[in-house]
Order: C-alpha cells, then sequence, then structure tokens
C-alpha cells in the first residue's frame, strides 16, 4: 500500500544557499553589509550630531556630607501604611540593653556585668535621645540579681529587684533627690508594676490562691491594699494604669464549668469603679485613659486582641505575641514586626521597615519602643530603636 507523500519544492536561490559555495557567499555578503554601516556612522551619521552640540563645560563637583538612613528626614508612605521611616536607633555604646521603657525622650533600660563567674542585669542606665549618650544611674542598690521591668515617669524611676531562686523586691527611685527607697518584697511571682502620674500600681501574689491589688504613692510612700481575692480558678491579669484610669480583670468560672472574666474600670479622681463581663477569659488588659484593649482566645494561647466598645468587646487582630497602649492607639507584635493600631481612623500602621524584624518593648503617650530582631534574638548586640508615632491626617 502506498503512502501519500508531501513534497515542498524549493526556490532556485535557496537551493543555491543550501550548496557550499552559496554558504561561502552569504558569508561574505554580510560582513560587507557590516562594513558599510561602520562607515555610514563615523563619517556621516557622528558629524552630523556633532554639528548641533555645544562642547561640554567643565563642572566643579563638590562632596556633600554623608546622611545614613538614621538621619534621612523621608516621609511616611501613607499608601502602604508604613511609618518607619520615623525610626530612629538608640546609639549605645554599651552591648547588652534589655527591658528598655521610653517617657518622653528618655529610654531607661538595664545592662549587665559580669559576676562570680555569671552575668546579672543590675546595672540601670538612661538614654537621652536628643543628646544621642547613655549615663548610668547613681545610687541604685541591688540586692539580689536583675533589674526588671523599669517604667519612668519625670520624677520617679520603679523597678522589681529579681531573685533567680524566686522572689524580690519592688523598689523607687526618686530622680530629684538620688534616694532608692524600697516599696515592697515579693515571695511568688515577679509583679507586673504600672504608673499613672505618681500612682504606682501593681498585683501581687500572696499566696496559693490569695492576690492582693495594691497602690503606692510614690510622693508620700503611702501604700494600700485595695482589693484582696482569694479562691480564684485562676491568676488574674496585672493591673495596668494610664492617667486616671486603672484597669483589671478577675477570671471567674461558670456553672457550666468555663472560665471567664470581669474586668474592673477605676476612676482615680472620683473613686468610681465600674464593672463589665465580655464573656471572655482575660490574659492582659491595658488602657491609654479612654480606651481598652485586651488579650484573649477561644482556645490555646491569648493571642487575640480586642478593643472594649462600650460594653462590647471588638477583635483588632490575630496572632498577636504582645502589645501596649499609648496615646489613641494599641501597638502590638505580629509576625515579627511592630504595629499600631489607630483608634480615630480604625487603621493599622506598621512601625519596622519591611526588611527588619521587630519586638515591640513599650509604647508610652506618642512614643513607641521596640528591640530590632533582624539577626535574631541571639544576637550578641541589643539594638534597641524608637519612633515618635504620628497617623497621617492627624
Amino acid at each position: 500500500m502506498k503512502k501519500d507523500h508531501v513534497v515542498y519544492r524549493q526556490s532556485g536561490p535557496a537551493r543555491f544557499f543550501e550548496t557550499r559555495g552559496g554558504r561561502v557567499a552569504l558569508f561574505f555578503g554580510v560582513i560587507a553589509a557590516v562594513c558599510v554601516l561602520t562607515v555610514l556612522a563615523v563619517y556621516v551619521v557622528i558629524p552630523a550630531f556633532s554639528e548641533k552640540t555645544e562642547p561640554g563645560k567643565t563642572t566643579s563637583l563638590s562632596r556633600n556630607p554623608f546622611r545614613d538612613s538614621l538621619d534621612a528626614a523621608a516621609e511616611p508612605d501613607e499608601l502602604s501604611y508604613n511609618l518607619s521611616a520615623g525610626v530612629k536607633e538608640a546609639k549605645l555604646k554599651i552591648l547588652t540593653a534589655i527591658d528598655p521603657f521610653i517617657y518622653g525622650k528618655e529610654i531607661v533600660f538595664t545592662s549587665s556585668a559580669m559576676e562570680g563567674g555569671s552575668i546579672k542585669y543590675n546595672k540601670l542606665y538612661i538614654y537621652d535621645c536628643a543628646s544621642q549618650s547613655e549615663h548610668q544611674i547613681s545610687g541604685i542598690t541591688v540586692k539580689y540579681d536583675n533589674i526588671l521591668f523599669p517604667r519612668m515617669n519625670e520624677d520617679y524611676i520603679v523597678f522589681l529587684d529579681s531573685s533567680l531562686s524566686g522572689g524580690g523586691r519592688i523598689c523607687a527611685y526618686d530622680r530629684k533627690t538620688g534616694r532608692q527607697t524600697v516599696i515592697k518584697d515579693y515571695l511568688y511571682a515577679a509583679p507586673e508594676i504600672s504608673l499613672a502620674g505618681n500612682t504606682l500600681t501593681f498585683m501581687q501574689q500572696a499566696g496559693d490562691s490569695l492576690d492582693r491589688l495594691y497602690f503606692v504613692d510614690l510622693e508620700t510612700m503611702e501604700t494600700a491594699a485595695y482589693r484582696i481575692f482569694s479562691g480564684l480558678p485562676l491568676a488574674p491579669s496585672p493591673v495596668n494604669a494610664c492617667k486616671n484610669t486603672v484597669v483589671y480583670s478577675i477570671p471567674y468560672r461558670t456553672e457550666d464549668g468555663f472560665d471567664r472574666s470581669r474586668i474592673y474600670t477605676l476612676d482615680l479622681s472620683t473613686g468610681e469603679e465600674t464593672e463589665n463581663e465580655p464573656g471572655k477569659l482575660i490574659n492582659e488588659i491595658k488602657t491609654d485613659g479612654k480606651n481598652t484593649v485586651f488579650l484573649s482566645s477561644a482556645a490555646g494561647m491569648p493571642t487575640d486582641l480586642y478593643v472594649l466598645e462600650g460594653v462590647t468587646p471588638r477583635l483588632l487582630v490575630s496572632d498577636v505575641v504582645n502589645f501596649d497602649m499609648g496615646d489613641g492607639y494599641a501597638a502590638y507584635t505580629k509576625d515579627d514586626a511592630v504595629y499600631a493600631y489607630c483608634f480615630r481612623d480604625k487603621t493599622h500602621y506598621k512601625l519596622n521597615s519591611d526588611i527588619s524584624r521587630a519586638y515591640l518593648c513599650c509604647a508610652e503617650g506618642s512614643m513607641v519602643c521596640f528591640m530590632d530582631v533582624t539577626g535574631g534574638f541571639n544576637d550578641t548586640v541589643n539594638a534597641i530603636k524608637y519612633l515618635e508615632v504620628s497617623f497621617p491626617n492627624g
């Protein structure tokens, strides 16, 4: 059986260029064309442009002073909701710095020293953002091992003198007189301390099932146990204070066996206290004097951040590592980045750059302080960064 074949015919020139002689002729033809184009460019095109162009003038160049990214005054990118252009780095001369807390243009932090073959964070420093220099605070006496959770205002610095074996003491340092005062010893978990003006507040574990809420007037050193809680199913949240407002949450167990929390809001100026039950178990709660935000979770770790709108909680963001409150915003850590949620425009703003990793340390007023952890948490150099938060159309 014969198969059909389709035969494509070639023209005469095509058959010629397939021969050896044809290929040689084609090669030399291309070389000749390139030579002709080169001669035209040198003797015709270039002189034509040269006749219409003025001769170059000699320019004197002067070198501008170098400006790094920390000094550059770039504008924030409103389209991407990123405010990282305002971030500055604390130019520290010492390498170890932990627990930074910013107040105005000053940052208080703890640094380490080698004692008895072990590292102890027993030195307290203040970094001045204006002069870009730090100095060690004189008059600080450490009885135990580490200084933890320093807080500061224009009059006082409060901190924990903590023992590695458990327990410690709460101390206050008068910035005007340079005198340190021991406020209270503690035997169990380290309490979180909070400042509202010159009023110090903290929740202290006093036993296996006993907790006390304390208020301390730092000017008179008068201490009062405001409330005592016994037999709670879980530990209460740390107390938080800002301006004249104090917030804390107390856990309780429902009849069907679920753990929930009651929110208490105390007005220090009037003494009036209100109670609210949002129907959730609260791990940590904070306020800016007006807005109240807390961490909770339906299951697992408490990583859902809520804002209390009246008596109703509204979810702001999930997968939050930690948070703090500034003036009109909540700052938080999520996915190795630091953000600020502005209550006015209900918008989330990123505070560190897209090529860095960060961990929130604190927010106070309009200032936010965080650690740059781009190199990892085990980096030998601790980089403290800060910025003054300024939201668009503020």
